[in-house]
């Protein structure tokens, strides 16, 4: 479907409200903006990383598009594939960094979503545009793309992307805005970023046989190369491994060596700049660990090494047959068969692992091992902030016997255990417990407050952990699948949910979504605030190059409004154009209040019910008094008529007898 270009948002928004849309009740201020296009074969949508923007590409007669917001560019006979979210790898064998795709589209949006951009053709040259302007043009080739990679810079200042050159078949050069910045280099290296995402690195190889490496750093040549190079947290050093056939491996900081050894496997930053490595001492049969340069007793034998949160405290784990076993902080710790997952609490203050010995498994926390179990079923996971710590274990081969452990606090045993979760301050838990092959319990900080099926169903706490909400039936009765929160019990009738999509960042409110029918639309999904359909969107599937799951098409703003985005509904339509819905919550809006007022309507509602009953009950009396009294009548007029009768008769009778008196 096409909209005539005198189609506005307001104009939508009236139409919607035309055809008995509802929109938000007061607590929520909704406006609505059209972001694209109706959908149609080979329109693609691309979702912004933040800020809710719409790019899509679509066909314009026998051209094709990029539009953004709803706002069209230049016309383009094809648009090209050469952007994507992407992730830096290192090669095992190499320790060179690499690029790979979570995914592959055509637009490219810069992380805060304010700038985009893309490559196309026009005849027979390719172009690269950014925000609409042209930037970088180039001959077309069927045999090989000439733009690759089009990417953003983590701080969305510059625009990076690889431009073919002619040294050999696969050579580049590195393009920031348009401009080279590199030297030819040879296949597809990643490049590397500090954290602030100001400076960069790359570390590449030349074009032809040599193959020699070679490695930029912020557009320098930087007169070394150095593998799996990175920068240190504050991004002034950049610390690498050197090596050269013949000679041992150099841990080099800014190039210049801090220790060498006959092999460097792996290099490790903490958060305080402190850099460890995992190296082969030269004469030495094994690995062991080196930390700032300096080798550290107990740990021949390291696989690998972790720095706490906040780069003070480390780890190392190590494996020398037929024992394994963890070093912290520079004190080995007992020895097991085995040890694996080293994690450290997000405030830094625990030290957490996995350890087996014979038929058991042991969850160690800071070198006490708890009592063991046949098996650990959920890996032991740390809340968001502090150190509380869940997990989830079988304590043998039955399977009634599987239990939730809350730190060191076993729970109640079931047939399983599904979606075991921690508030953020770990503070509070909930999950659901299988008590059969048909039914489970849901469990809220220890007390089973609900019924859900086997497979349990989706939960989630709010980021300040004072509310909890889920899936689930109430304990008594047959009502079906309802919102629990907070204690309380939403009906279908009251807020129909088939997916409970979470809460905002400030903890006010909790999204949801269902699935309706209405005539003349057909399905299509209502989203809900607090209980307030804030938004309904279309059904039907989209093309999305990023995403398409109705989880990830909304987001929270700093103003404490939210964004959605999704297919405008329009009757007799099977696509409506891509529309985004911006929500702005009264000041009074927030959870408790809906629960209080949902409490105020059930209470309504029951004294209008007895109000109801009783009326009906008053005018059932009155109603027999009516008929009482009209019973009285008509057997008092009954009585007044056979008197009536009889007088009637016994005058007629006194009459015939004064009659024949006479004669």
């Amino acid at each position: 479907m096409r909209l005539p270009a005198s189609f506005t948002p307001s104009l939508l928004c009236t139409a919607l409200a035309l055809v008995g849309i509802p929109l938000a009740a007061a607590p929520y201020a909704v406006e609505e903006t059209i972001v694209g296009p109706a959908w149609e074969q080979g329109t693609v949508y691309t979702l912004s990383p933040t800020g809710m923007r719409v790019a899509s590409v679509h066909a314009k007669g026998s051209r094709f598009v990029v539009s953004v917001d709803g706002v069209e560019g230049p016309a383009f006979d094809e648009i090209f594939k050469t952007t994507g979210e992407l992730e830096l790898r290192y090669d095992p064998a190499t320790l060179r960094p690499v690029l790979a795709y979570k995914w592959q589209g055509a637009v490219a949006f810069s992380p805060d979503g304010k700038r985009h951009a893309y490559t196309a053709r026009l005849g027979k040259e390719v172009v690269v545009m950014l925000d609409n302007r042209e930037i970088h043009r180039a001959p077309y080739s069927a045999s090989f793309a000439p733009v690759t990679h089009l990417f953003f810079g983590p701080d969305g200042r510059q625009l990076f992307f690889y431009a073919r050159t002619t040294d050999t078949f696969e050579s580049h050069v590195l393009m920031i805005d348009g401009k080279p910045v590199t030297a030819p280099f040879a296949g597809n290296p990643a490049p590397v970023f500090s954290a602030d995402g100001k400076r960069w690195l790359l570390l590449a190889a030349k074009p032809g046989a040599s193959g020699e490496l070679f490695l930029v750093i912020d557009g320098k040549d930087a007169g070394y190369a150095g593998l799996r190079p990175a920068f240190t947290p504050d991004g002034r050093r950049v610390v690498s491994i050197g090596r050269n056939p013949g000679q041992p491996d150099a841990l080099l900081i800014d190039g210049k060596p801090q220790f060498t050894a006959a092999q460097i496997d792996s290099v490790t930053i903490g958060a305080t700049g402190d850099i460890a490595a995992i190296a082969l001492p030269a004469g030495a049969a094994k690995k062991q660990l080196y930390l700032n340069g300096k080798p550290v007793p107990d740990t021949v034998g390291a696989t690998g090494m972790t720095f706490s949160p906040d780069g003070k405290r480390w780890a190392a784990w190590c494996f020398d047959a037929p024992a394994s076993w963890v070093v912290v902080d520079g004190k080995k710790q007992q020895e097991y068969a085995r040890v694996m997952d080293v994690a450290f609490s997000p405030d830094s203050t625990r030290l957490l692992y996995l350890a087996e010995s014979g038929v058991k498994r042991f969850v160690v926390v800071d070198g006490v091992e708890d009592q063991g179990a046949a098996n650990i079923l959920t890996k032991p996971f740390f809340a968001r902030t502090g150190n509380r710590y869940a997990y989830a274990v079988a304590d043998s081969g039955s399977m009634d016997s599987r239990r939730a452990v809350i730190g060191n606090e076993r729970q109640a045993t079931g047939r399983m255990i599904q979606n075991l979760q921690l508030s953020a301050d770990g503070s509070r838990h909930a999950y659901y417990r299988a008590i059969d092959a048909l039914a489970s319990r849901l469990v809220i900080d220890g007390q089973e407050v609900g019924v859900e099926n086997a497979e349990g169903s989706q939960l989630h706490f709010s980021p300040d952990g004072r509310h909890v909400a889920a899936l689930a039936r109430p304990p008594a009765g047959n009502q079906g699948r309802s919102l629990y929160l907070d204690g309380e019990y939403f009906s279908s009738r009251e807020v129909p949910v088939n997916v409970l999509m979470g809460f905002t960042p400030d903890s006010r409110h909790v999204l949801t979504v269902s699935n309706e029918n209405r005539p003349g639309f057909g399905a299509y999904q209502s989203y809900r605030m607090n209980g307030h359909v804030i938004a309904e969107f279309g059904n039907r599937g989209v093309s999305w190059a990023n995403t398409g799951g109705s989880h990830r098409l909304w987001e929270a703003q700093p103003d404490g409004s939210v964004l959605l985005v999704g297919t405008a509904l329009v009757e007799g339509q099977p696509n409506g154009p891509m529309k985004r819905v911006r929500v702005v919550p009264s000041a009074a809006a927030g959870i408790p209040g809906w629960i209080a007022e949902t409490r105020a309507a059930r209470e309504r509602q029951v004294a209008e019910a007895a109000a109801a009953k009783a009326q009906a009950e008053a005018d059932r009396l009155a109603a027999a008094e009516a008929r009482r009294l009209q019973q009285e009548a008509a057997a008092a007029a009954r009585a007044k008529a056979r008197e009536d009768a009889a007088a009637e008769r016994k005058r007629k009778q006194e009459e015939a007898a004064a009659a024949k008196a006479k004669k």
